[in-house]
């Protein structure tokens, strides 16, 4: 997931500056060189940053860390947290989550579309998969967000993000382990 972790890293970073800049995200947009964004409603500010924080090179993997920002940006939007302008520890941890649980979700998909996860026969049973698989996710690196107690300080991030993914995925299959355990008996 290097594509996920260099964009996390990235959107890190921004939402780092900006809740330390005086202007907030519209100063970070400036000193990017995105000065047209910053006089913009700020869902088109966070939404034109896709190609800062995810360049688009092309491959599978960077369209799964466009899409992962993409998605986390759309969910902040609907729930308005108060300070996206100047995002705060709390804001950016919440950010950072939902952006990793979708760039996990969508490596589950792309993992059961080309076959290296298979899901059972019954259409049922991968509908019920499919509905709890997001929470699950979620759950799982939200587990993971809360047990770091990092702020995303900018010097700090690589490590930071490093640490978030794995553990996530250490948690992910402890908890998927745990799961089949409680179905098998």
């Amino acid at each position: 997931m290097a594509a996920e972790r260099s964009a996390a890293g990235n959107f890190a970073n921004v939402l780092s500056r900006a809740s330390e800049a005086p202007g907030g995200i519209r100063e970070v947009v400036r000193t990017l060189n995105f000065g047209s964004l910053a006089d913009r409603p700020i869902q088109d500010i966070y939404a034109a940053l896709v190609d800062h924080i995810c360049p688009p090179d092309g491959d599978l993997d960077d369209a799964h860390a466009r899409d992962a920002y993409l998605e986390a940006v759309n969910e902040v939007m609907q729930d308005q947290p108060p300070d996206l302008e100047k995002p705060s520890p709390e804001t950016i941890r919440d950010i950072i989550g939902k952006f990793i649980a979708n760039a996990v979700n969508q490596r589950i998909v792309t993992a059961i579309g080309i076959g290296i996860i298979s899901l059972p026969s019954d259409p049922e049973e991968i509908q019920a998969i499919q509905s709890g698989l997001h929470d699950f996710v979620r759950g799982c690196v939200a587990e993971t967000i809360e047990e770091f107690k990092g702020d995303f300080r900018e010097a700090d991030l690589r490590p930071e993000i490093d640490w978030i993914f794995e553990r996530a995925a250490e948690v992910l299959h402890d908890r998927g382990d745990e799961a089949v355990k409680e179905e098998g008996g």
